[in-house]
């Protein structure tokens, strides 16, 4: 499975030079396909917290990122997590 992934970094249209395709295959994909923990597979998360504190300069620490499948479940997450339910 090949997805297009546009560079971060670009603030104009989109050109075949601002993007990388992306690919996973194997054991990836077949991890990526199940279901899995509430809170996404560890590997993506790791990764988006990577990438938060490469572009936004911010040091990892006590801070996490949420991942959901929709807009509601991302709601509920973040309302659950600050005592707001």
């Amino acid at each position: 499975m090949t997805v297009r992934d546009r560079d971060v970094h670009s603030r104009s249209t989109i050109t075949e030079r601002q993007t990388t395709d992306i690919s996973i295959e194997g054991e990836d994909l077949k991890a990526a396909l199940q279901y899995g923990q509430t809170n996404g597979i560890v590997a993506l998360r790791e990764l988006l917290v990577d990438f938060q504190s490469e572009i936004h300069k911010r040091e990892k620490g006590d801070w996490g990122v949420v991942m959901g499948n929709g807009a509601q479940d991302l709601i509920w997450k973040v309302s659950s997590d600050l005592g707001l339910l």
